[in-house]
C-alpha cells in the first residue's frame, strides 16, 4: 500500500453559507450594474438601428437571466438591501431613456395626436386623422400618426389622459416617458404587498422591474402598459386581502386604460358577491362619460382594429392555416374567441379560492389574449411579467413564458404595416411550444411520483 493510499487527501470542504451568499451578492450586483450600463448604451445610440438595438437587448436579457437565481437566493437576510438596489437599478435604467431618441417604433405620437384632437374640441372617437375638419390640427402636429384611417384606438381613460397632457402642454415624449416610468416604479411598490399576501419572496421583484422589455417599452417607447399594470396589481393585492369593492374599481380603471385586464374578470367573479360586481360596470360607465357624444362609436376604432389587424401572431397562425384549409378562413377569429372563453370558464370552475390559485389563474388568463390573439406587439407582453414573477418556481410553463417575453422583441423585425420574415415566428414561438410541452411532461411525472403535492404552489420563503 502506498503512502498516498494510507493517508488519502481529505475531500475539499464545501463553501460556507457566508461565502456562498457573498457569491450570490456579487452576481446580483454585477448583473444589476451590467443591466444599467447596457440600457445607458441603448439610450445613447445616436442613430438607433433595429439590428443594433435587438443585439444589445439580447445581451441585456442574458444579464437579466443571470440576476434571477441570485435574487431568489437573497430572499432571506438583508432582502431589504436587495430591494433597494433593485429599485435603484430600475430607476436608473428608466431615467436613462428620458432624453434619448426612440430606439425602435412607438405609439406615443398617436397618443399625442389624440390628445391634441381632443384639446382642439373634437371627439377622438368621432373623427379619423384623415378627416378634413382636422386639417388645422394636422398642420400644427409634429410627428407620425399611427393608423391614420382609424378613430379612437385607445380606451376612454387613456384618451382622457392624452387630453389632459395636451391641455397642460406636457404632451411631449419626455413627459410621457417620465409619467409611465414613475408608474412602472409604483407598480413595483404595488408588487410587494401582493408578493407578501401570496407568500412569494419580495426579491422576486427583480423578475419584474429588471426585465429589459419592461424598461425598453416603458421608458424607451413610452407605451402606457405600466399604468394599466399598476391598477391591476393594486386590485389583485386588495382582492387577495379579501377586500370586495375597491378591487372591482381598480379592475375597472385598468380596463379603461387597456382592455386586456378584463381577461382576469373570472378571478373577481369567484370571490366577490354578484351585487358588488356592479362597481366594475359603474366605473366603466363613469369613465366613458367624457366621450358620451360618441357612445355609438366608442368601440368602433378598437373593434375595427381587432377585426382586421394582424401582427406577429403565434398559435393564431396555426388556426388560420387550418380554417384556410377548410375553405373558411373567416371562422378563425370566432373559433379562437370561443377557445379562449372555454379555457377561461374552465379556470373559473377549477379555482379553489386560495391566494396561490389567484396567481396561477392570473398567469394563465393573462396568456390567453396573447397566445390566441391576431396581434401580439412586443409591449403587449409587459402584463405577463409581474405574473411571471409571482407564480411558483414549479409552474410548468414559467420557463416557456420567460422565453416568450425575451423573444417577443423580434416582432420589431417586421417593417411597419408588413409581415415579419418567415423565420421569426419559428424562433419566437417554436421554443415556447417545446418548453411548454417539456414542462407539462415534467409536471405529470412529478404528480405520479408525489400525487399529493402541487408543484405549482409557491412555498413561502422558497420562491
Amino acid at each position: 500500500m502506498t503512502p498516498a493510499a494510507e493517508h488519502p487527501e481529505p475531500a475539499p470542504a464545501a463553501p460556507s453559507p457566508v461565502r456562498r451568499r457573498r457569491r450570490w451578492w456579487a452576481l446580483y450586483l454585477g448583473a444589476g450594474l451590467a443591466t444599467a450600463a447596457l440600457h445607458w448604451r441603448i439610450a445613447h445610440l445616436t442613430a438607433p438601428e433595429t439590428a443594433t438595438v435587438l443585439g444589445l437587448y439580447g445581451l441585456g436579457f442574458v444579464f437579466y437571466l443571470a440576476a434571477l437565481p441570485a435574487a431568489r437566493r437573497l430572499a432571506t437576510g438583508r432582502s431589504a438591501v436587495a430591494l433597494v438596489f433593485c429599485f435603484l437599478v430600475a430607476g436608473f435604467c428608466l431615467g436613462a431613456y428620458l432624453r434619448a431618441p426612440v430606439p425602435l417604433r412607438s405609439e406615443v405620437d398617436r397618443y399625442r395626436w389624440d390628445g391634441q384632437v381632443a384639446e382642439a374640441g373634437f371627439n377622438p372617437y368621432s373623427v379619423t386623422p384623415l378627416d378634413p375638419e382636422l386639417a388645422e390640427v394636422r398642420r400644427n402636429f409634429q410627428g407620425e400618426i399611427l393608423h391614420p384611417e382609424r378613430r379612437g384606438l385607445y380606451a376612454p381613460l387613456a384618451e382622457l389622459g392624452f387630453y389632459l397632457m395636451a391641455r397642460a402642454g406636457t404632451d411631449s415624449l419626455f413627459a410621457y416617458r417620465a409619467l409611465f416610468s414613475v408608474m412602472a416604479l409604483l407598480a413595483g411598490l404595488a408588487f410587494l404587498p401582493l408578493a407578501r399576501a401570496a407568500g412569494v419572496a419580495p426579491t422576486r421583484l427583480t423578475v419584474f422591474l429588471w426585465h429589459p422589455l419592461l424598461i425598453l417599452e416603458t421608458a424607451g417607447h413610452a407605451h402606457l402598459e405600466a399604468a394599466a399594470i399598476l391598477f391591476l396589481l393594486v386590485g389583485l393585492s386588495l382582492l387577495m386581502s379579501r377586500h370586495q369593492l375597491t378591487p372591482m374599481g381598480t379592475l375597472g380603471l385598468a380596463t379603461l386604460l387597456r382592455p386586456y385586464p378584463i381577461a382576469l374578470f373570472p378571478l373577481y367573479l369567484r370571490r366577490i358577491p354578484l351585487y358588488r360586481i356592479v362597481v366594475f360596470f359603474l366605473v366603466l360607465f363613469l369613465g366613458t362619460l367624457p366621450f358620451a357624444a360618441a357612445w355609438r362609436d366608442l368601440a368602433a376604432g378598437l373593434a375595427d382594429f381587432v377585426s382586421h389587424a394582424r401582427f406577429n401572431p403565434g398559435p393564431y397562425l396555426l388556426a388560420e392555416a387550418f380554417f384556410r384549409f377548410l375553405g373558411r378562413p373567416e371562422w378563425t377569429r370566432a373559433a379562437i374567441a370561443l377557445t379562449g372563453l372555454g379555457i377561461a370558464f374552465r379556470l373559473y370552475l377549477t379555482d379553489d379560492g386560495t391566494n396561490a390559485s389567484i396567481l396561477r389563474r392570473a398567469f394563465y388568463l393573462s396568456l390567453l389574449p396573447l397566445l390566441l390573439g391576431p396581434v401580439v406587439a412586443p409591449w403587449y407582453l409587459l402584463w405577463l411579467i409581474p405574473f411571471l414573477a409571482l407564480v411558483g418556481t414549479g409552474n410548468p410553463y414559467r420557463i416557456a413564458v420567460l422565453y416568450l417575453t425575451g423573444s417577443a422583441i423580434l416582432g420589431y423585425l417586421a417593417p411597419a404595416g408588413h409581415e415579419a420574415p418567415a423565420w421569426v415566428p419559428w424562433v419566437e414561438y417554436g421554443p415556447v411550444a417545446v418548453l411548454a410541452g417539456l414542462g407539462f411532461w415534467l409536471r405529470r411525472r412529478r404528480r405520479r411520483e408525489v400525487p399529493d403535492q402541487s408543484p405549482e404552489d409557491p412555498v413561502p420563503g422558497t420562491t
